[in-house]
């Protein structure tokens, strides 16, 4: 069924000061308290999850999840079933300690080489060995700056993955991830809805290091509705997963985000919005997937300021 109150303060907040309440509250009408069918066929063909989760310091964290179609089940439409027996996290990803510490969490499952994405959010428990998301809301998003991408990796093959490392400023190793990306993920979160996970794309160098605690995100014309951005202004902690696909390389920061809504843009980085967010790092944590990953770029999205 359709949430009778589907945005919180932070997101009217933030749809009211850009201008976009109408469009906001029209487009919110597909956010339900269940899968929609079409979602749920979707999920079930797809390789590559996201979850937004919450360690025990109350921060985000964002994890790249990896497995073989059918891993994840979504038939009965308001739970998601995620078999961990067929998933692969990095290495050095503390995602399950997380899940154990805090039952909050947001999944987004994505097609990268189809446009197409699906948010679900709500509070997981451990069954055996499956991961049970009993769903507090759900919404399909549109294909904006998603880079079209084949996924693929060989989970048979013994991947000598190389020890993780973690830090609080950003050395040369993980300025490299950060300003050759195209793409990232972000978790966020607010006090009483919960915690969501989303994307965010662009052309390689679209985040820029202003320092090596602090990067700059233009933040582009998107749904109105501002699920992420109304996150932040209610709750400024946030977390970010760089991927690099063709290493199979994760690097998570946690940290905290301040919004500029009218910044200066002279080159044309925001698209014409004029808004920026800058991060702030706590910490970051750099592992590798332990699979041999074999993936492909088809295409930037159309919709990428500069493509």
């Amino acid at each position: 069924m359709q949430i009778e109150q589907p945005f919180h303060e932070g997101e009217i907040e933030a749809q009211q000061r850009i201008g976009e309440a109408a469009e906001g509250a029209r487009n919110g009408q597909v956010i339900m308290d269940r899968i929609h069918p079409g979602g749920a066929k979707l999920i079930e063909r797809q390789q590559l999850l996201v979850l937004a989760s919450v360690d025990n310091e109350a921060r985000p964290w964002a994890s790249v999840v990896l497995g073989k179609p059918g891993f994840m089940d979504a038939s009965p439409l308001e739970e998601m079933i995620v078999d961990l027996t067929a998933a692969h996290v990095a290495t050095g990803d503390r995602l399950i300690d997380h899940i154990r510490n805090d039952g909050r969490i947001g999944a987004l499952i994505i097609d990268l080489a189809a446009r197409l994405r699906v948010r679900v959010n709500g509070n997981a428990i451990f069954d055996g060995e499956r991961l049970r998301i009993g769903v507090a809301e759900s919404y399909p998003n549109c294909p904006k700056y998603i880079q079209r991408r084949r996924i693929g990796f060989n989970e048979s093959t013994t991947q000598d993955a190389a020890p993780s490392a973690s830090g609080i400023s950003l050395e040369g190793d993980q300025q490299k991830i950060i300003t050759s990306a195209d793409t990232f993920f972000i978790a966020s979160m607010h006090p009483e809805r919960g915690v969501d996970a989303s994307h965010r794309g662009g052309m390689p160098g679209f985040v820029e290091i202003v320092d090596e605690h602090t990067l700059r995100v233009p933040d582009y014309v998107g749904n109105s509705m501002y699920n992420t951005l109304g996150n932040l202004v209610s709750n400024s902690a946030a977390g970010l997963v760089f991927f690099d696909f063709e290493n199979g390389t994760t690097l998570q920061l946690t940290g905290k985000t301040t919004i500029e809504w009218e910044g200066n843009d002279t080159d044309g980085r925001t698209g014409g919005t004029q808004r920026y967010w800058t991060f702030k790092v706590v910490e970051w944590v750099q592992s590798a997937m332990p699979v041999e990953m074999n993936t492909e770029l088809l295409d930037y999205s159309p919709f990428n300021p500069g493509a």
